[in-house]
Formats: C-alpha cells, sequence, structure tokens
C-alpha cells in the first residue's frame, strides 16, 4: 500500500499523556524500562501501572488511525477470494470487510470505532497480513450491507452496537 506521509502520527505515550491517562514522567520511565526489557511500549505501561489492555489497544487504534488517514480505500475494488474469508455474520459481528490482496496484505476495511475489535479477530482468525484501511461507519454499513448481506443487519444496528 503506498501512502504519502504527512505528519508523524503521535506516539502511544503522547497519547496517553495528552488523554491524562498517564503523566509525563511515568511515560519516561516506562520508556527507560522498554529500552531494557524490550516488551512493547503498551505490555511496559500495563505492567508498571496497570494500565488496562482496553486503554493500551484504544490508543494503538488512534495512532493507527493517524497512520491510515490519508489512505483510499476503494471499495469498488473487490476480490472475492478476500471477501471468502469472512463468513457474513463475523462481518458484522467484527465490523470488518475485506476487499482484497495488495502485496500480499489483506486489504480489510472498518470505522475508526471498530478498529480495536476488528484488530482482535483479524489476529486470532486471519491468517493472512492485514492492512486494515478505515472508512465511516456509515459507508462501512452500506458496504456491508451490499456484499455480505444478513436479514435484519443495517446501518442503524451498527450504529447500536448490534453485534450478530
Amino acid at each position: 500500500m503506498k501512502k504519502t506521509l504527512g505528519e508523524t502520527p503521535m506516539r502511544i505515550g503522547e497519547i496517553l499523556v495528552r488523554q491524562g491517562t498517564l503523566s509525563r514522567g511515568q511515560v519516561d520511565r516506562a520508556l527507560i524500562e522498554q529500552r531494557h526489557s524490550s516488551e512493547p511500549f503498551g505490555v511496559v505501561c500495563e505492567r508498571l501501572f496497570g494500565l488496562s489492555p482496553k486503554i493500551v489497544e484504544g490508543v494503538w487504534a488512534a495512532q493507527y488511525a493517524q497512520l491510515v488517514a490519508d489512505v483510499v480505500p476503494r471499495l469498488d475494488q473487490l476480490d472475492p477470494r478476500a471477501e471468502s474469508i469472512v463468513t457474513r455474520r463475523q462481518a458484522w459481528q467484527f465490523k470488518l470487510a475485506p476487499l482484497r490482496y495488495e502485496d500480499e496484505q489483506l486489504v480489510v476495511a472498518t470505522s475508526a470505532e471498530f478498529l480495536p475489535r476488528a484488530l482482535r479477530f483479524a489476529i486470532t482468525h486471519i491468517a493472512a497480513e492485514v492492512f486494515f484501511v478505515l472508512v465511516t461507519s456509515k459507508e462501512l454499513a452500506q458496504h456491508l450491507m451490499e456484499r455480505f448481506p444478513m436479514l435484519g443487519m443495517d446501518e442503524d444496528m451498527m450504529k447500536r452496537g448490534f453485534a450478530a
């Protein structure tokens, strides 16, 4: 996937400080610990400060959203092989839509608000390397209704957080 990078995305520690979740001193302490342990920054923060994995996951999703903000999702370029990776129920439940393969990566659409949920599913159920592209919740719902139709599933159900 080619992407022109604009600003460098904020680091996870910076996001946590802006949210008021960690202090600058705690981030500095976590960075020192990370250099010694070679663990991911979020894991270090979970261990040192009792940060919830959900908080770390949410911050990672925010950072990822910054990284892919300029990528055009191209919902019209589809590959049936990619779409067959998930069932209709999985597409709606985990709020994701496999689109195609590019450079041996599976390109999957989701929205920023559902990225953590889609990521958890991809990590545990998809064997291919996954590259997420972000669309609005409305665009995702419209795409799922067209490509992964299920009785009773629509944009309103997605807004209410219904999981098939």
